[in-house]
């Protein structure tokens, strides 16, 4: 029994990364003490127990107590797998993108781009910059038959299943692009030419919690930045939301925020050795940690000591965060008040975030029932 506590204890220096590992850890420690305390006091050189009365205490109490601290884990560890769960199967919620492509066509990283292009000798050096978007516009709006210059696409995550455009989207990724051909007439791709050289792309898609809107596909000629050697930017950033901070009650599943490293600033900002290239990933990670206890928390309804003190202090911290990027953005709440419904405008996009958990909880109450109570309101 005590080569058993033993090999609990190192199991639990191995993955002290789980808290319910290293009570595990502190628990086997305590029972060995006591084993410890047995050996010497209660047995003689054989191992045979001496001391009547202390040595049936210990014998029973001994597997009483092995048992209750495992069972106590155990169910601990159970309790957050559920939650986890949890938090996958009760996402039901839609995330709608309206992207403003005359706007977009109007930003100054275009502006550049296009300067960039004439230098290149890949668009004509005779068209002023105002016509060529003029023609793009209408290049987008051929394309995809669109009358406003507007696109729009809708995310439905129900069941951790992704939906787009009320299809089931196989990718499982929060993606979407338009690609707008300089000259209609001669769309196309070639493996012999970068794809800038036919067209713009824009697209819109979640890396580390964050909406990121942005313009691209640009080849090494007519990047907007370009570091030492071979590296250089393919896509540039024009607009970006702060998801992680402004859904928590979506339950979002982590997998649909895409944790990447490579999709920071940090990373690239002072070269491939630098101390603090993980230093931006480091934060989105610590985000998600506090995005995932807000959650788990929540479903299991497990505030306990001192959770709800680091629970409140989250949504402060979410919600400082929040607006300083909101603000940095030029994002303004058009919400109408609904709970169940976020909206967010700036002149490149519009984002709709609708949590239908909410909407079902409401409707249970006031949807279903026979009868009405006139004093009581949604």
């Amino acid at each position: 029994m005590y080569l058993l506590s033993l090999r609990g204890a190192l199991t639990g220096i191995i993955k002290t990364m789980s808290v319910v590992n290293t009570l595990r850890l502190i628990a086997h420690g305590f029972l060995a003490a006591i084993f410890w305390v047995y050996l010497k006091y209660f047995t003689d050189a054989s191992g045979f127990i001496t001391t009547g009365i202390g040595g049936i205490t210990f014998i029973i109490g001994w597997p009483t107590l092995v048992i209750a601290i495992h069972y106590f884990l155990d169910n601990e560890v159970i309790n957050r797998a559920k939650a986890f769960f949890q938090i996958d199967i009760k996402c039901n919620c839609a995330l709608e993108f309206t992207i403003h492509i005359k706007e977009v066509l109007k930003h100054s990283a275009v502006g550049d781009l296009f300067e960039r292009l004439q230098k290149n000798e890949i668009i004509s050096s005779n068209i002023n910059k105002d016509d060529w978007v003029h023609k793009l516009l209408q290049n987008f709006d051929k394309k995809y038959e669109r009358e406003d210059s507007i696109e729009r696409v809708k995310f439905n995550i129900n069941n951790n299943i992704l939906w787009k455009d009320d299809k089931v989207f196989f990718l499982d990724s929060v993606y979407h692009e338009v690609f707008i051909p300089y000259e209609y007439e001669v769309e196309g791709e070639s493996i012999l030419s970068p794809l800038i050289n036919f067209g713009i792309k824009i697209r819109i898609f979640i890396a580390n919690g964050i909406i990121k809107l942005q313009i691209g596909d640009f080849s090494k000629e007519v990047s907007p930045e370009i570091k030492q050697g071979s590296l250089y930017k393919r896509y540039q950033t024009i607009t970006s939301f702060p998801l992680l901070y402004s859904a928590l009650h979506c339950y979002i599943p982590e997998k649909y925020f895409n944790l990447i490293a490579r999709a920071t600033d940090s990373y690239y900002k002072d070269g491939k050795f630098s101390k603090d290239r993980l230093k931006d990933y480091k934060k989105f990670i610590m985000g998600i940690r506090a995005y995932k206890y807000f959650c788990i928390n929540q479903n299991t309804y497990s505030i306990g000591w001192g959770k709800g003190e680091k629970w409140e202090k989250i949504i402060i911290d979410f919600e400082k965060k929040r607006n300083e990027w909101l603000n940095r953005e030029g994002f303004e709440n058009i919400s109408t008040g609904d709970p169940d419904r976020i909206r967010y405008w700036n002149k490149l996009m519009s984002i709709e975030i609708l949590n239908y958990n909410t909407i079902k909880e409401r409707w249970k109450d006031h949807l279903y029932p026979d009868y009405e109570d006139e004093y009581d309101h949604y």
